[in-house]
């Protein structure tokens, strides 16, 4: 009876993952929100609904994103969840072009981007911390691969110099420099003499903060050539908007009292740092690191028509004698329940500084098409052809303009629950050094006409415009067809005594771009079932995304039915214990369940999101 009552304890911890879901919340993970692939049946990438205003003058190239969650239901099961989160590739359309959420073990992945070395193209990332680590900021490290998708190199802080800040990631043109934040937490108290201030408990805070530093490193040597400490350059915690303690619940976290979220760099190598909770933008001499000029906040040096605050990704357009253009998404959104909105909507901004007469002028300004506010994250990109892109950040909305900022281009994620730190256009062209996969099945292995359906993808080729199919019967070889590639995943539908099977992936000239290995055609009438592609896009049903998941049962997401049923279950099970269970059993159990319990929410009250 007891081992009843303990499953019945376990279940419930796990229920409320199953109920968020039923209710139709935030948290829940539709499957036509997702993906889905007959061939790499573990992608479940969110699908990425676009709208083409002026597709005739949008830029050519792909989009980076990098969905994520900060969903604490699922954290703790990330490692055994289909692959959601992590870089992805988007082509203009909405189509899937690559994903890589299935590289180390489905972590959440921040500033995906396409950057260029030497006239070589390369890919980079942040990959987060472990689901363990309680602040989503610090505790990962940055990944390099190159067109083929193949990882060159993976960059950690050193040991003494902090966490490494999910942030900023930046190579420099030649490749030999690498620019982040490193995160550390400093133990004394930053406001010295004066008595730490109390939450709404009335404890008093211990003063601890974090400093986020800003690291220079060279890429082969792994040495740090410039380091920056906020704290320690006169950033000072009265510069802090994010001040409102009465809102802390532990007073003995360590204080984020800048939050710094972007660095660029200068032509005479001085570094531009962007602040959120000090809504400042800063000059960094990169040699003495002291502050050269601060733009915005408490304590600008410039005067200003115009305001912004919580602003993310400060960026150097141009530079001139003494001015210098800079473009910034303006968040206005407030700090939580610290700060209000200092505007209606977010904004991205590009600004004109003049350090002669310090002034500071609004040159141009793209409101946010949807007229809401961005409350965490974002960024600005400044195109070639002179459009620019915007990612507003949650639910991956990204939207394109034109020079005048007409509107030409916007996308956005199904699925609410997922956002992109940032978001990127570019060029690019994909070779993925894995083979095209093909799956092959009869329609009914019971009637004797041998309808066959085929479906193939190749994850990350760019390049491919068609399928040609091969046939083998007795060992001869022979061309079926080829047929024009549909989105990530292609259909081909073929009829013959073809036992075995390979397609090749073909340029627009008609080259020959990879081959898949050879596949036998799988008989059975279970096959049926699976002539239709699971992945219409929007319009996928959830029972025939089951339907096309018949072997693969746990990637499936529960019927609303079977979810209710299960909690019904769960809960009577429980209500029984409780009636049956002697006192002293519960005391021996309570202290169990009530850990699990907070293991399983992901002890919320110490939970630090990214911003």
């Amino acid at each position: 009876m007891r081992f009843v009552c303990l499953l019945a304890a376990i279940l419930h911890l796990l229920s409320p993952v199953f109920s968020s879901a039923s209710k139709g919340s935030k948290h829940a993970f539709p499957p036509r929100f997702f993906h889905s692939f007959v061939t790499q049946p573990d992608i479940k990438a969110p699908k990425w609904r676009v709208k083409r205003h002026a597709p005739e003058l949008e830029s050519p190239g792909y989009f980076f994103l990098a969905p994520y969650t900060d969903n604490l239901e699922l954290n703790g099961f990330r490692a055994t969840l289909p692959c959601y989160a992590g870089p992805h590739i988007y082509d203009r359309n909405g189509d899937l072009v690559w994903s890589g959420a299935c590289i180390e073990r489905r972590r959440n992945t921040y500033d995906f981007r396409v950057a260029t070395v030497r006239n070589r193209t390369l890919l980079s990332f942040i990959h987060g911390p472990t689901p363990a680590c309680q602040d989503y900021h610090t505790g990962g490290y940055a990944v390099m691969m190159d067109d083929t998708y193949t990882i060159h190199d993976r960059i950690l802080t050193l040991n003494d110099s902090g966490h490494f800040n999910v942030h900023e990631f930046y190579l420099t043109p030649d490749g030999q420099k690498a620019l982040f934040f490193s995160s550390l937490e400093h133990n004394t108290n930053i406001f010295g003499d004066e008595p730490a201030p109390k939450n709404k408990a009335g404890v008093a805070l211990n003063g601890h903060f974090r400093d986020d530093r800003v690291v220079e490193m060279d890429v082969a040597s792994r040495n740090i050539d410039f380091q920056w400490s906020p704290h320690g350059h006169g950033v000072s915690a009265r510069e802090s908007y994010y001040t409102n303690f009465s809102t802390v619940r532990d007073p003995d976290k360590t204080w984020d009292y800048t939050h710094a979220n972007s660095i660029a760099l200068t032509d005479n190598h001085d570094y531009i740092v962007s602040a959120r909770h000090l809504s400042t933008i800063y000059r960094v001499n990169g040699r003495t690191g002291d502050i050269v000029w601060r733009l915005g906040g408490r304590m600008s040096d410039f005067v200003q028509d115009f305001n912004f605050s919580n602003q993310h990704d400060a960026r150097v357009l141009t530079e001139s004698g003494t001015s210098m253009t800079l473009s910034l998404l303006d968040n206005a959104s407030g700090i939580e329940d610290q700060v209000n909105a200092t505007a209606r909507m977010s904004t991205a901004k590009v600004v004109v500084l003049n350090t002669n007469g310090m002034t500071a002028t609004l040159l141009h300004e793209w409101e946010r098409p949807d007229a809401g506010l961005s409350h965490k994250r974002g960024n600005f990109q400044a195109l070639d052809n002179g459009n620019s892109v915007v990612c507003w950040s949650e639910a991956g909305y990204t939207t394109e303009h034109d020079k005048d900022g007409r509107l030409l281009f916007e996308g956005r994620f199904l699925a609410p629950q997922f956002d992109t730190y940032r978001g990127y256009k570019a060029p690019f062209v994909g070779r993925p050094a894995d083979p095209p996969l093909l799956k092959s099945f009869l329609a009914d292995a019971r009637i004797t006409r041998r309808d066959i359906t085929s479906y193939v993808s190749w994850n990350g080729a760019t390049e491919v415009v068609a399928w040609r199919l091969h046939g083998a019967v007795d060992g001869r070889w022979q061309e079926i067809q080829t047929v024009p590639k549909h989105g990530f995943e292609t259909t081909i539908s073929s009829y013959g005594e073809w036992t075995r099977l390979f397609v090749e992936g073909l340029d627009k000239a008609n080259n020959s771009l990879g081959r898949s290995v050879e596949e036998f055609v799988a008989p059975g009438r279970d096959n049926q079932e699976k002539t239709t592609s699971p992945d219409d896009r929007e319009g996928t049903k959830p029972d025939r995304l089951r339907i096309a998941h018949k072997h693969h049962k746990h990637n499936q997401v529960p019927s609303r039915v079977h979810k209710m049923d299960h909690l019904g279950a769960i809960h009577l099970a429980a209500i029984v214990c409780v009636l049956i269970l002697s006192m002293r059993a519960m005391l021996l159990i309570g202290p169990y369940v009530q850990s699990r319990i907070r293991e399983a929410l992901g002890a919320q009250d110490g939970h630090v999101r990214l911003e």
